[in-house]
């Protein structure tokens, strides 16, 4: 579905939802033209500087500088090209976290394509939903996932090619280490690539049969990732580490994306592994750490101690994927002596709207974490607005519970596919989220935001 299929009135909607201080999403004000365009000014300017790092779930480290890494997604993107994907193509990604799946992420954006990751750990009946509902001519498989996805390949029409990534198994099929290496270093899109384009097709099934794709483009994931490094307060000399999964858009553009605009490092982790947890983060003097409530709570049943490790440059954790609880948070932070700074967002919002400050004094810290019933989840990043509403879509006041809508320049373009979808999505130039919140004020007059549960909806037939 394309944005000329949606009524005028959505589209009036939508526009307004990603507008931000009067300032429409056509005009962002970023020093980038696109993410191809933000990749190659870092690979310039930090040539020999190590961008990724990568630990395998046996230990193995590999590094990529940013000139290695620009080129090596320069000739990915080349064989993209070579294999017929032109500029607004579907590719998916099948791949648990690895180097050569970021190297194909960003290939798929430099030439202009829409990247479409999916999670190998979904169900066959969700691969299947996925790879047809998208239209993806292409995918990229990592070897011990290819059989699965060839037993899938005819259900999916649209899709003209399927690629090896690691192993050659198939000598019926492209691998792409074998292609790619013979091909140039440098690469030049056909069609030039702007912030317009759509960059991201961030696929679920929540329902049987009933496909969810959020539409992101180029803009979003750009303002996203500024915002989230603004808030952050990471510079070009920190590192963030990335354990969670990267097929999720908040492992693309919080763990990937961001501190690639500030000129920093990656490091990113196969698998979670509690007992190399802070011995990674101090071998690698990492900043930022991305996590789950999961995540939390295995290391505090691991009983690890962090008293043998350097850890003065390791500042706190991002906690914003699923619900936390304030008992899991004071018993982490009681732990580990750091910081939990829980955040808010949704795939349609790129992400991640909102975090707790990271800079308040601890024992305010705490109260905003456990005085309220839940942790609350901060305040409103810089790209974008956040709004309690009742049901017809009216501001609500201090402490009253309603839904939790956004608005600004990393909210989504659209529902692939699904214009019903997408118009009940937006009302009053607001994106609604679904989810129940309320704020309060501290005591400079700002709002700190609280997620409370869900909005109930009536359930498509």
């Amino acid at each position: 579905m394309a944005d000329g299929d949606l009524a005028l009135t959505t589209l009036e909607n939508i526009a307004q939802a990603r507008s931000l201080n009067g300032a429409p999403i056509t005009d962002p004000s970023l020093p980038y033209r696109s993410i191809g365009h933000l990749l190659e000014e870092q690979a310039d300017q930090n040539e020999q500087k190590v961008f990724l790092i990568y630990y395998s779930d046996a230990g193995q480290r590999r590094e990529f500088t940013y000139r290695e890494f620009f080129e090596e997604v320069s000739r990915t993107a080349n064989h993209l090209q070579a294999l017929g994907i032109r500029h607004g193509d579907r590719v998916a990604t099948v791949s648990h976290n690895h180097p050569d799946v970021v190297i194909q992420y960003f290939a798929v954006l430099m030439l202009g394509g829409v990247l479409v990751p999916v999670s190998p750990l979904d169900s066959d009946d969700t691969l299947a939903c996925i790879l047809r509902h998208s239209e993806a001519k292409l995918v990229y498989v990592r070897d011990v996932y290819l059989d699965r996805i060839l037993a899938l390949r005819s259900g999916a029409p649209e899709l003209k090619s399927v690629v090896q990534v690691g192993k050659r198994t198939r000598s019926d099929l492209p691998h792409v280490q074998t292609d790619a290496v013979r091909l140039s270093t440098r690469f030049r899109a056909e069609k030039a690539v702007s912030l317009d384009d759509e960059a991201l097709a961030m696929y679920s099934c929540p329902a049987p049969g009933r496909p969810k794709g959020v539409v992101l483009d180029q803009v979003n994931l750009i303002a996203g990732a500024l915002s989230i490094a603004e808030w952050h307060r990471l510079s070009d000399d920190q590192r963030v580490m990335c354990i969670l999964p990267i097929h999720h858009v908040k492992g693309i553009v919080l763990t990937l994306l961001t501190p690639l605009v500030t000129g920093g490092g990656v490091v990113l982790n196969e698998k979670f592994n509690a007992e190399k947890f802070f011995e990674r983060i101090a071998a690698e003097r990492i900043t930022v750490v991305s996590v789950d409530s999961g995540l939390l709570q295995s290391l505090i049943q691991a009983k690890l101690s962090v008293d043998m490790y350097k850890l003065a440059h390791f500042r706190h954790l991002i906690c914003s994927a699923g619900p936390l609880t304030v008992d899991l948070a004071l018993k982490f932070e009681i732990a580990f002596k750091r910081p939990v700074i829980h955040g808010y967002g949704l795939s349609e919002a790129t992400a991640c709207s909102c975090f707790m400050p990271i800079d308040l004094p601890p024992g305010e810290h705490k109260s905003w974490l456990s005085a309220h019933q839940f942790p609350s989840v901060g305040m409103p990043i810089s790209a974008n607005d956040m709004m309690i509403q009742d049901s017809e879509g009216n501001e609500l006041g201090e402490g009253e519970r309603g839904e939790i809508a956004l608005r600004g320049h990393n909210i989504m373009r659209r529902y692939d596919n699904d214009p019903a979808a997408t118009n009940s999505a937006f009302r009053n130039g607001w994106l609604l989220t679904g989810d129940e919140g309320f704020y309060k004020y501290d005591g400079e007059g700002r709002k700190f935001y609280f997620v409370a549960g869900k909005i109930p909806r009536p359930v498509r037939q």
